[in-house]
């Protein structure tokens, strides 16, 4: 992979991060639904450790990796 495309990769990544701490806040905020609320301030939440390691794993990995060209 070449480092324009993992650039762009790390950056996409990134922004899942980002939109899924929005989410959670948003969620947070909201004052109906608190059932629906619940559920998916859970999975928002559940799914923020996993773009982190998917970011950190990015972050370390290089063009090379078998990783990288699977992806």
């Amino acid at each position: 992979m070449d480092p324009v495309t993992a650039v762009g990769l790390v950056a996409s990544i990134i922004q899942l991060v980002d939109a899924t701490g929005k989410v959670i806040k948003y969620v947070s905020g909201a004052r109906d639904a608190p059932g629906e609320r619940e559920t998916l301030s859970l999975e928002a939440a559940n799914l923020m450790p996993l773009l982190m390691a998917l970011n950190q794993v990015v972050d370390k990995g290089s063009g090379n990796d078998p990783w990288y060209l699977s992806v």
